[in-house]
């Protein structure tokens, strides 16, 4: 009692059954000067933390006196377990300031081979320098480290561990939480523009890293190991395309699929996508590691004709649901005829058994759709289609029609006059512009109209090796009439149409009447309904070009 006056004073016990004190009942008058004491006995039931406080209440104040019994901290070890490249998983701690002041603390992650041992040393660093402000949390994945030791030269990304928030201010007694996220990463190696087979235990690697928390002005350091192991997930068609064969329009067949989870350690859901004419059952769920599913596809056609599709298989993470892999399923199928609709049975006398669809699987010795590729290959023709197509074997013979020879002959003659035109016009062209230029005093080369001259002398007098055809003119006369052999007169140096007359099929019919009865019937006179029935023509003449 540091007061000049006397004092009652009485304490209130804690209200946990797990602190005792004695003397049980203290209630004392205390002069000035003078004091007492008591004592507080704490027995815990189970490792844990527990907190209460003393009551000591006088004539003028209250006081209140906080009992606290921290559990004593084992070798720690954070375990994330097993985690799918490009997903990711969290786990929460909760670090406790077990001091009557505050504290600054700051987190670095370090991927060590040796982190259990280094923490369970739990060695200080009383000689370390203590420039707590200069510190920076170097992030360091464990990819990176396995990378180093197996040579490879990916690119790896340091993000496979991260903890939020990696420093802070601790008030005394309290806690604060922290967030530690394990995401592994990895770039797979592609061949061309599609990923190269792996083998998902061949990529299972087990990371370990070293969590040490440095304190201000406190060298006790706080050392944590935490391990993970980063896999693949891996899914396994057997077989990898489903060929349904041929079906009839408004029936189905089946065809089992099976799914596999190469990887031994996770399970994984998945979903499978649905096409117009093709249906998977289940079409979602999830496989156990190492264990199948098998899935049932349905192909029931609507329509004729050649089908062919995918069906998109989707890997998820659980519980996550983080795209892993996707897959495709090459299906195909074919309809050429079509059945009758199935009626259904319904009504208040149906069974569930009457809705049920018959199973029908497609037989094993379906074979691909597509036609068998030829052993030998056909050599590329050197006529053109267009020449090709227009001279048939199915023509039929007439005097005018052009043979297969004639036509070639008719084409390369066509493409030498041509050529021989263009010649002639680029001449004339050349002797304008020569002229122009004596005209104006100017030297030939300046006006050279040619893209590819570079100011040279044309031909520098070499003689040109292309043969010149002659120049004479062919006069246009016409056929006498005693040459005539039908009733088509044309100029002899006029081409032949082709199929013309053998479309009209004009060699049906006779120049002139034979027998009695057809020169009676021509000499007949037309009568006037006969004579407005007849039809000249043709109506339109077409030269061509």
């Amino acid at each position: 009692n540091v007061d000049s006056k006397s004092c009652n004073v009485r304490i209130k016990k804690p209200a946990s059954p797990f602190w005792t004190v004695e003397p049980a009942l203290l209630s004392v008058k205390l002069a000035p000067g003078l004091e007492t004491s008591i004592e507080v006995t704490f027995e815990a039931q189970e490792v844990r933390d527990y907190i209460d406080s003393l009551v000591v209440i006088s004539n003028t104040e209250k006081v209140e006196v906080p009992l606290r019994a921290i559990a004593p901290v084992s070798d720690i070890q954070i375990t994330f377990g097993s985690v799918y490249y490009g997903d990711q998983k969290q786990i929460f701690i909760e670090l406790l300031n077990n001091g009557p002041t505050a504290a600054q603390f700051q987190c670095r992650l370090q991927a060590r081979e040796d982190a259990e041992i280094v923490a369970a040393r739990q060695d200080d660093d009383p000689d370390e320098e203590d420039s707590f402000e200069a510190r920076e949390a170097r992030n360091v994945s464990g990819l990176q480290v396995l990378s180093r030791l197996k040579g490879w030269k990916a690119k790896v990304i340091d993000t496979t561990l991260t903890i939020r928030p990696d420093m802070g201010k601790i008030a005394p007694f309290e806690r604060i939480k922290l967030e530690l996220q394990f995401s592994p990463k990895k770039e797979w190696p592609a061949t061309g523009f599609q990923h190269a087979p792996l083998d998902p235990t061949s990529l299972a690697f087990d990371l370990c890293y070293l969590c040490t928390f440095v304190f201000r002005n406190n060298p006790k350091r706080l050392k944590i190991p935490i391990l993970g192991k980063a896999t693949m997930a891996a899914l396994r068609l057997v077989p990898p395309r489903l060929l349904f064969g041929e079906v009839d329009a408004n029936r189905h067949v089946d065809a089992m699929v099976l799914l596999e989870n190469i990887n031994e350690d996770l399970p994984f859901n998945f979903t499978i996508s649905r096409s117009t004419f093709f249906k998977a059952e289940p079409d979602q769920g999830y496989i156990l590691p190492g264990q199948a599913l098998s899935v049932m596809v349905t192909f029931s056609p609507r329509a004729l004709g050649k089908v062919k599709d995918s069906l998109t298989l989707k890997v998820l993470s659980i519980p996550n649901g983080t795209l892993l892999q996707e897959m495709a399923l090459p299906v195909k199928g074919n309809s050429s005829s079509e059945a009758p609709r199935v009626k259904i049975t319904g009504g208040a006398n149906a069974l569930p058994e009457d809705y049920h669809r018959e199973r029908t699987f497609v037989s094993e010795d379906v074979d691909d759709l597509r036609p068998p590729k030829p052993k030998f290959k056909r050599e590329a023709t050197l006529e053109k289609s267009e020449v090709i197509d227009r001279f048939e074997t199915e023509l039929v013979p007439g005097d005018h029609v052009l043979t297969y020879e004639e036509a070639q002959q008719k084409q390369q003659h066509k493409a030498k006059y041509e050529k021989y035109l263009k010649d002639e016009r680029a001449t004339r062209d050349r002797k304008a512009e020569v002229a122009l230029m004596e005209k104006k005093g100017l030297p030939p080369v300046q006006f050279e109209t040619d893209a590819t001259q570079m100011g040279m002398q044309s031909a520098s007098g070499l003689k040109s090796p292309r043969l010149k055809l002659p120049t004479k003119v062919d006069k246009l006369y016409m056929v006498s009439k005693d040459d005539l052999v039908g009733a088509y007169v044309r100029p002899r140096n006029r081409p032949a149409y082709l199929q013309e007359e053998a479309a009209l099929g004009l060699h049906k019919y006779k120049t002139k009447p034979v027998t009695a009865e057809e020169v009676k019937e021509c000499n007949l006179t037309l009568s006037p309904y006969e004579i407005t029935r007849l039809a000249c023509g043709p109506t339109q003449l077409d030269f061509g070009q």
